[in-house]
C-alpha cells in the first residue's frame, strides 16, 4: 500500500487529470490507474480525499476493472492506509468491503442476484427478505469484545481499543457487537470542529482522534460532548421487507435512512437477510455478494461545447477531449470533459457550438449524459501529434507510426516502467526528455551510462541514480507476465499476461503461437487472440533481447513445481459453492491452484469439477450435471486432494 508521503507531482498531475475529464482513463496503463486507486484509498483512509466516491468508484476503479479486470487491486479489500500506528491484529473472519452502486440497473441486477439464489433454495421471490440500513461515512471498525480493530486490509487491521480511554461512546452501550463504524455526531462537527479547525469532513476528525499518540484538549472536549461514537452496524434502524418491494420503491426507502442517525451518511446498504441465501452467494475476495451500498448520482446540468481537443495515447488511439463552456457543478467548476473516441463525436453530433447535459458523478464523472442539441461533427484525418495518416479501427481513430510517434513513444516507455513496477525515477518529464533526445527504445535506455544521461540533459546526481535504477530493475527477481505486460501489446494487460503466462512459456510464446493456440485458452476470445499473436510475433526480437537482461520469474507452465503432475487436481478446471466448513473459499481455492488446478467462479461446459459444500441449490447442482460436470461434496474433494488418484 502506498503512503501518502509517496504522491509526487506527475502523479497529482495524473489524478487531476483524469477526475476533471481532461484525460479519458481509459488511455492510461493498469499500473497507472492502480497506483492513482492506492494513493487515492491511502487518502480517502487518512481523511484527508483527493476526490469524491464516486469519482474514485466509476472513474478509477470502473476503468481498473475494464482494462485489467484480475489485477491485484481489484482482488483485495481496499487497505484502511497507514494512519494508525498501533498494534496489528487479525479479524477472526475476513472484514470485506462493500460492492458499490449508482444506478437502477445495478440495483435491479443485485436484486435479481437474491431472488435467484432464493430460486435455487426452493425460496418463493416474494419470500425475499432485505434489510436496508443507512451507510455511515467513517472508519469501519470491528468490536470483538476485549479489542476493537480497524479493517485494515481486510484480514488484520490496527488495534484503537485506546479510543474508549479517550472517550469515545459505543451506541447502545453494549460491547463486541461486531463491525461498526467510528463516526462524529454531524451536529458537533458543523458547530464546533469545523469552523475551529476549518476541517470539511467529519473523517478528517475521526482519523486523528483514533490515530493520534497523545491526547489532545480537543480530543478531551469532544469525548466530553460524546461526539465520537462506534456504531455497530446490527443498532442501526433499518427497512425490511420483501426484495419486490424493496425495488419498487428503492430510492424513496434509501432517502428516507439518511436522516434517521445524527452521524453525516453517504448512501444506504441493502443485504439479505437469510443466512442460506448468504452462504450460497458466498463473498469474492473483496466483498460480500449478498450486500450492496447504494449511492446518489450526481448533479446534471447543461452547457456548450467550445472545441474539441484530440490527443493521441500510447496504442495511438487519437480520443477527444470536449472543451466547455464553464459550468459550476456539485461543488466543482467543470471545463473539459472525455468523449471516449471520434465515433462518440460523429454519432452524437459533438462539436463547438453542441449544447450538452454534463453529470458530475454516478457513471463517469464527469460524463456527457446526452446531447441536448447537435451539430456537424468534425473528426480529424491526421495525429495531432506526428501528422501521420489516421485510420480506423472500430470506433475510435488510430494512428499506425507507432514507432515514429512521439507521443506513443513516450507513453510506452513509462508505461514499461510503471507496470514493470522495480524501478523508480523514469516518470512523464525523465522519459520525455529522454525520447525528445531520440532515445525511443527500451533497448537505448537500459544501455545507457551516467555520462550518456549527463549528455541529455540530467545532473550528475541524477544521471548516477538513474542508471542505479536501470540496474537494480535487471537485478531484483520479476514476474515474467508483469516483464510481457509491460510492453503494452493491445488486448494484453497484467490478468492476461498472466493467463497466457500459465498455458504457454514466454520462449514458447516468442518462438511463435498461433491466434487459435491462444483461443483455446480461457479468457480469449477471436479478436483478442488474433490481436495478441500478431503482437507477439512483431515485437518478439525486442521482448526476446530485453528478457535476456532481467531476472525473470516463470509463471504457471514454466514452473511444474508448483503445479504437480501427479496431483488429483492437476489440469482440472474447477468451481467451488455453497458453505464450506474446511477453510474460507479463498484458503481453499488458494490451496486447489497449488494443486495445479484451475479455479474458475463459476460452472460452464469446460468445468471439470462443482466441489460442493453446505446449502447449495438444486438447480445449480442440476446445471452442472447436464453440462457433463462431475459434481462431488467438499468431503469426497477433501478425500481426493489427499490421495494420489486422478479423478476418473
Amino acid at each position: 500500500m502506498n503512503s501518502l508521503s509517496t504522491i509526487n507531482p506527475d502523479d497529482t498531475v495524473m489524478i487531476k487529470s483524469i477526475a476533471n475529464g481532461s484525460v479519458d482513463p481509459m488511455q492510461i496503463s493498469s499500473a497507472d490507474l492502480q497506483r492513482a486507486c492506492e494513493l487515492l484509498n491511502a487518502a480517502y483512509r487518512a481523511g484527508a480525499p483527493l476526490v469524491e466516491d464516486a469519482v474514485y468508484d466509476h472513474v478509477f476503479i470502473r476503468a481498473l476493472k475494464a482494462t485489467d479486470p484480475s489485477n491485484e487491486f481489484l482482488n483485495s479489500v481496499e487497505p484502511e492506509g497507514e494512519v494508525f500506528n498501533a498494534p496489528t491484529v487479525r479479524h477472526t473472519s475476513p472484514m470485506l468491503s462493500t460492492d458499490k452502486a449508482y444506478s437502477k440497473e445495478d440495483v435491479e441486477r443485485f436484486i435479481k442476484r437474491l431472488i435467484e439464489a432464493g430460486k435455487d433454495l426452493g425460496v418463493e421471490p416474494g419470500q425475499v427478505i432485505v434489510r436496508v440500513t443507512p451507510k455511515l461515512d467513517g472508519i469501519a471498525c470491528s468490536d470483538y469484545g476485549d479489542k476493537m480493530v480497524t479493517r485494515g486490509d481486510g484480514i488484520a487491521g490496527s488495534d484503537i481499543t485506546r479510543i474508549l480511554d479517550r472517550g469515545a461512546v459505543i451506541a447502545g452501550g453494549v460491547r463486541g457487537k461486531g463491525p461498526g463504524e467510528i463516526v462524529a455526531v454531524q451536529s458537533y462537527f458543523e458547530a464546533v470542529l469545523k469552523p475551529r479547525f476549518g476541517m470539511e469532513h467529519p473523517r478528517n476528525y475521526i482519523t486523528g482522534f483514533c490515530g493520534a499518540d497523545t491526547v489532545k484538549d480537543h480530543h478531551r472536549e469532544a469525548a466530553a460532548a460524546k461526539a465520537v461514537v462506534f456504531v455497530p452496524y446490527t443498532t442501526l434502524e433499518a427497512w425490511s421487507g420483501t426484495a419486490a418491494e424493496f425495488l419498487a420503491q428503492w430510492q424513496t426507502i434509501c432517502a428516507g435512512l439518511k436522516d434517521s442517525v445524527p452521524y453525516l451518511t453517504d448512501g444506504a446498504v441493502v443485504e439479505a437477510v437469510s443466512p442460506d441465501i448468504k452462504a450460497v452467494l458466498g463473498a469474492t475476495s473483496s466483498h460480500h455478494r449478498w450486500m450492496l451500498a447504494i449511492k446518489e448520482k450526481g448533479e446534471i446540468a447543461q452547457t456548450k461545447a467550445l472545441g474539441i481537443t484530440w490527443q493521441t495515447g500510447r496504442t495511438g488511439r487519437v480520443t477527444p477531449v470536449v472543451e466547455l463552456e464553464p459550468i459550476y457543478l456539485s461543488g466543482a467548476t467543470i471545463s473539459r470533459v472525455t468523449a471516449h473516441h471520434a465515433g462518440m463525436v460523429k454519432e452524437l453530433g459533438i462539436g463547438i457550438g453542441a449544447v450538452l447535459e454534463i453529470i458530475r458523478s454516478g457513471e463517469v464523472i464527469p460524463k456527457i449524459e446526452r446531447v441536448v442539441e447537435r451539430v456537424e461533427a468534425v473528426v480529424p484525418e491526421a495525429c495531432p501529434c506526428c501528422s501521420h495518416s489516421l485510420a480506423w479501427e472500430g470506433d475510435f481513430l488510430v494512428c499506425p507510426n507507432s514507432l515514429g510517434c512521439s507521443e506513443q513513444v513516450a507513453t510506452s516507455l513509462i508505461h514499461f516502467f510503471k507496470t514493470l513496477g522495480n524501478v523508480d525515477l523514469f516518470g512523464p518529464k525523465a522519459v520525455q526528455l529522454l525520447v525528445a533526445d531520440g532515445k525511443s527504445t527500451l533497448l537505448d535506455i537500459y544501455r545507457m551510462t551516467a555520462p550518456d544521461f549527463e549528455a541529455v540533459g540530467f545532473g550528475p546526481g541524477q544521471a548516477a541514480n538513474l542508471v542505479r535504477e536501470l540496474q537494480r530493475s535487471r537485478l531484483q527477481e520479476v514476474e515474467d507476465w508483469r516483464f510481457l505486460a509491460a510492453f503494452g501489446l493491445r488486448y494484453l494487460g497484467r490478468g492476461d499476461a498472466r493467463k497466457l503466462l500459465i498455458g504457454f512459456t514466454l520462449d514458447q510464446l516468442l518462438d511463435g503461437v498461433s491466434a487459435d493456440d491462444i483461443q483455446k485458452l480461457e479468457g480469449f476470445g477471436e479478436l483478442t487472440s488474433s490481436s495478441i499473436a500478431a503482437a507477439l510475433s512483431e515485437q518478439a526480437e525486442v521482448i526476446r533481447e530485453m528478457s535476456g537482461l532481467f531476472n525473470l520469474r516463470a509463471t504457471g507452465a514454466a514452473v511444474p513445481s508448483e503445479t504437480p503432475q501427479d496431483s488429483a487436481l492437476s489440469g482440472r478446471k474447477i468451481v467451488f459453492t455453497g458453505s464450506l466448513r474446511s477453510g474460507s473459499r479463498e484458503e481453499l481455492q488458494e490451496r486447489a491452484r497449488a494443486l495445479g488446478a484451475d479455479v474458475q467462479s463459476s460452472v460452464n461446459s469446460k468445468t471439470d469439477m462443482l466441489i460442493c459444500g453446505d446449502k447449495v441449490g438444486a438447480s445449480k447442482t442440476a446445471k452442472a450435471a447436464s453440462l457433463g460436470v462431475k459434481v462431488i461434496t467438499e468431503d469426497q474433494y477433501l478425500v481426493l486432494i489427499s490421495s494420489s488418484n486422478q479423478v476418473s
